[in-house]
C-alpha cells in the first residue's frame, strides 16, 4: 500500500495561523464577559489550539509518528465536544463553535485554508451583528446566505480542477492509501465552512426571536427563499450542460448542476444540526415577550 501525505505542506502557514487564533480567541474573550466566565472551556480550547500548534510544528520527527497519529484523533474528537461546555447566548455560542472546529480544520489543511476559515468566522460574526442591528429584506438575507455557502465551498479549492485539493491533508491521520477515509476527511474539511454558516443562520434567528422590536424574518421563510434561488440557479446550469466538446467541459457543465444541489441540500442538513449546537434561549424568550 502506497504512503500518503507524500506532498509538501506548508507547516508555519499552519503554525502562524493557529497563533493568529488564539490571538482572536483572546480578543474575543476580553470583548464578551460571558465567554471569560466560562474558564474550563477557555482552557480546553486554549490547550487544543496550542497543542495543534505544537503538534503541526513537531510533525516531521519520524520517530514519534505513532504518537502522533494518536494525537490527531484526540484532538478531532475532544475539540468539538468543548461545544457542550460554551454560554448558551447566540454571539459567545458561535465563536466558540468557531474555536472549536479550527484545531481539526487546521490538521486538515495544507496550506492557506486554515486562514480563509478564520476569516470566514470573523466575517460571519460581523455579519451577524450587521443583523441583529438592522434587520434587513428577505431577498438580502437569503443572497448573503446563499453567497456565504458557495464562499465556503469554493475557498477551499477549484472545484474545475480536482488537483487543486491535497489530497495528502489526511497525513495527520492515516499513513496508507484508504480511499473512503480519505473521502470522509475531505468531506468534513468541506462541511467544517458550511456549519459555521449554518451556525450563524441559527444564532442570528435565535438572537432576533428573543427581541420585541425585531422585525427579523422567520428562519423557514429564508431557507425556502435560498431554495427557490438555488433551484433557478440549477435549471439554468441544467439547461447548459453540454454534450459535445472535451471531457474536461462535459463534466464542468454537468459539475455545476451537482453543486448547486448538493450545496442546497448540506444547508438543509447542517441546519437541522445548527438548531442542536445554537439552541433557543428559553428563558431570554419568555422575559421579552412578558414584556
Amino acid at each position: 500500500m502506497s504512503i500518503v501525505g507524500t506532498h509538501e505542506t506548508n507547516k508555519y502557514l499552519l503554525i502562524i495561523a493557529g497563533v493568529s487564533c488564539l490571538v482572536y480567541s483572546t480578543y474575543s474573550t476580553s470583548i464578551y464577559p460571558t465567554i471569560a466566565c466560562s474558564t474550563t472551556l477557555l482552557m480546553i480550547q486554549r490547550i487544543l489550539l496550542g497543542v495543534t500548534v505544537v503538534h503541526v510544528f513537531f510533525w516531521t520527527v519520524p520517530q514519534a509518528y505513532g504518537v502522533q497519529v494518536v494525537v490527531s484523533w484526540l484532538i478531532l474528537v475532544v475539540s468539538p465536544l468543548s461545544i457542550l461546555l460554551s454560554p448558551s447566548e447566540p454571539k459567545p455560542r458561535l465563536l466558540c463553535i468557531g474555536f472549536a472546529l479550527t484545531p481539526p480544520f487546521i490538521l486538515l489543511c495544507a496550506s492557506y485554508e486554515v486562514f480563509f476559515v478564520l476569516v470566514l468566522l470573523i466575517h460571519l460574526v460581523f455579519w451577524f451583528d450587521l443583523e441583529c442591528f438592522q434587520s434587513n429584506t428577505l431577498i438580502h438575507q437569503s443572497f448573503l446566505i446563499l453567497v456565504y455557502l458557495f464562499l465556503s465551498f469554493f475557498g477551499l479549492g477549484n472545484i474545475a480542477s480536482v488537483n487543486s485539493y491535497d489530497w495528502s491533508v489526511v497525513r495527520f491521520f492515516i499513513s496508507v492509501f484508504s480511499p473512503f477515509t480519505m473521502l470522509s476527511f475531505f468531506l468534513l474539511k468541506i462541511f467544517i465552512p458550511f456549519l459555521l454558516v449554518s451556525c450563524t443562520v441559527r444564532a442570528i434567528h435565535v438572537a432576533c426571536s428573543g427581541e420585541t422590536h425585531s422585525i427579523q424574518a422567520p428562519t423557514e421563510t429564508v431557507l425556502l427563499l435560498v431554495l427557490v434561488m438555488c433551484d433557478v440557479m440549477g435549471l439554468v446550469f441544467l439547461f447548459l450542460v453540454r454534450n459535445t466538446g472535451s471531457w474536461k467541459d462535459i463534466g464542468l457543465s454537468i459539475s455545476h448542476v451537482v453543486i448547486v444541489n448538493c450545496i442546497t441540500l448540506a444547508l438543509m442538513c447542517l441546519y437541522s444540526v445548527a438548531s442542536y449546537l445554537v439552541p433557543a434561549d428559553e428563558r431570554r424568550n419568555k422575559g421579552s415577550f412578558a414584556t
